[in-house]
């Protein structure tokens, strides 16, 4: 999981970050646990999570376009 965030947002977390976040996340409801699987241990997004991820990047995309497209309207 640590290498996954690296790839995808370029920030490198000690394991006590991502462990505090995904307690805080699970305690919202936004994950749960899975069974460990040896030294694994996966999570799943719920239904308010996902709900609220939806909500999240659908807010970042529009910010997204917005800045994309007045940047494109500056380099005519």
């Amino acid at each position: 999981m640590l290498k996954d965030v690296v790839d995808v947002a370029g920030v490198r977390l000690g394991p006590g970050t991502l462990y505090g976040c995904l307690a805080k996340l699970e305690q919202a409801g936004l994950i749960e646990a899975l069974a460990a699987d040896e030294r694994r241990h996966p999570y799943e997004i719920t239904d308010a999570g996902r709900a609220l991820l939806l909500e999240r990047l659908s807010a970042s995309a529009r910010v997204a376009e917005i800045g994309l497209s007045r940047i494109a309207g500056t380099m005519s």
